[in-house]
């Protein structure tokens, strides 16, 4: 999301990939993964299909500072990668875990959309207080949606960002869960805790239910932009060190 919040912690003992309903989520931070948006200089919004619900499989990178990959042997220790639901919002912490994988020296994360799917709808829910006074917007005002967010734990002191990027425009992404058609808007300050802000404007028409792609850029402002997008061809699940953000997104080359 943002792209991403840090999380460090002890190594921990996951079973394969599995996805549950309601079972809140001890982790520290997300990782925003951020997030989803129009086609860069298009002066109204894009409108996108939803995702098509089946299997895939997606390529993990691991990136150094500057973007550049490094190789499996330099990955961080017991690193485990967790998906996680935020309702009624796009940014904040997951209150459910959906799935967990020990990220070791495998290539691929395996997502099963139709159970991501599933669970999305169940545990998805209409625009929280904290996002409507953040500034989000969403109309029909019922409409009940869910964002999956990234989080990561490894051993080490050293903080870690997780998120989904676009391996052709280098766009962070978002997937998100909508029951219905709707647009999503706003204008979103977030303070970070070295007291800088990033400032998030949202525009997103949702034609269809069910996940919807979502990506982030930045504009030369120093905005942070989310608009619809279509299904990258080639997305990448991307772990990066916390210095590697520039306006809080994940940077690769």
């Amino acid at each position: 999301m943002t792209s991403g919040e840090s999380t460090t912690g002890p190594k921990l003992r996951l079973a394969r990939p599995t996805f549950a309903r309601r079972r809140p989520i001890k982790a520290t931070s997300s990782i925003v993964l951020a997030v989803a948006l129009m086609m860069t200089g298009c002066t109204t919004p894009k409108r996108v299909p939803n995702v098509a619900t089946k299997s895939i499989t997606v390529p993990i990178s691991f990136v150094d500072v500057s973007g550049n990959a490094i190789s499996a042997k330099d990955r961080p220790v017991n690193a485990t990668a967790m998906l996680g639901v935020i309702p009624g919002g796009v940014f904040g912490a997951p209150h459910y875990s959906l799935q967990t994988e020990r990220l070791g020296k495998i290539l691929t994360l395996p997502i099963n959309l139709s159970d991501l799917r599933a669970a999305l709808n169940d545990q998805s829910a209409t625009l929280t207080d904290d996002a409507e006074t953040a500034g989000w917007r969403i109309d029909p005002a019922d409409t009940r949606f869910a964002r999956v967010a990234t989080t990561i734990t490894h051993e080490g002191t050293s903080g870690l960002m997780v998120g989904f990027v676009d391996s052709a425009s280098k766009s962070n992404l978002l997937l998100v869960f909508f029951d219905r058609p709707c647009r999503l808007t706003g204008t979103v300050v977030v303070h970070a805790r070295e007291g800088q802000t990033t400032t998030f404007m949202i525009d997103v028409i949702v034609e269809k239910a069910g996940l919807n792609c979502l990506k982030m850029t930045g504009d030369s402002q120093g905005h942070d932009v989310i608009t619809n997008t279509q299904v990258p061809a080639n997305p990448l699940f991307v772990v990066a060190p916390v210095e590697n953000l520039k306006q809080r997104l994940i940077q690769i080359r």
